[in-house]
């Protein structure tokens, strides 16, 4: 768990220079001014990330895309409480998807060696998509993925492998994660999943 969260900062730090690591008190304060009143940041131990927790049981649009634009290019995840969720994570895809589809082309405009990206056939499930995205990315990336818990994740057993050093293992899951992207396929990681993003990054 602890090196899924490293590998989203170092893919962080290193893809994403213009992000802004704001304090807590700012983040509070950004989303406060969006009429949201039950606002809470911290430090989350578990995920080794930042965690901004919304407990307003109730938001219309505009707060949820003002809360959107604040949390837009930070470091910090956002938790809403029911339905909000879904809906705050469908005003942040309209400002991050653009630019992750970037991103992840230029990425692999870098690289033609890999060759062509594989796209979903007809009745694809994830997992064999997943699969072949593994395989595209090289042997380093066999069995990143797994659905033994309901949901396309990033598996532990994978996690966990001791064999390779820290930025090999970023770079391996740098091209799994940039190809998840243009081909629309959506996943998470075991036991901080409910901190996934889209960029399930942040937001």
């Amino acid at each position: 768990m602890l090196l899924a969260a490293g590998l989203l900062l170092t893919l962080q730090a290193t893809e994403l220079p213009d992000y802004k690591d704001l304090p807590n008190e700012e983040m509070e304060a950004r989303l406060r001014a969006c009429g949201l009143t039950q606002v809470t940041a911290f430090y989350d131990d578990s995920s080794q990330g930042k965690i901004v927790e919304v407990a307003d049981s109730e938001a219309n649009d505009e707060q949820l895309r003002c809360a959107a634009k604040a949390l837009d290019m930070t470091f910090h995840f956002a938790l809403f409480k029911g339905d909000l969720m879904q809906r705050f994570q469908e005003f942040s895809a309209e400002l991050t998807r653009p630019r992750a589809v970037a991103q992840a082309e230029a990425y692999f405009a870098e690289r033609p060696e890999l060759g062509e990206l594989p796209q979903r056939k007809d009745g694809e499930t994830d997992i064999v998509l997943a699969r072949r995205l593994e395989k595209f990315c090289g042997p380093a990336a066999v069995g990143l993925f797994t659905d033994q818990f309901g949901m396309l994740s990033v598996g532990h057993d994978w996690l966990q492998r001791p064999a390779e050093d820290f930025a090999k293992r970023s770079e391996v899951f740098g091209c799994v994660f940039q190809a998840a992207v243009l081909v629309d396929l959506e996943f998470g990681f075991i036991g901080i999943d409910r901190y996934s993003v889209e960029e399930q990054s942040p937001n």
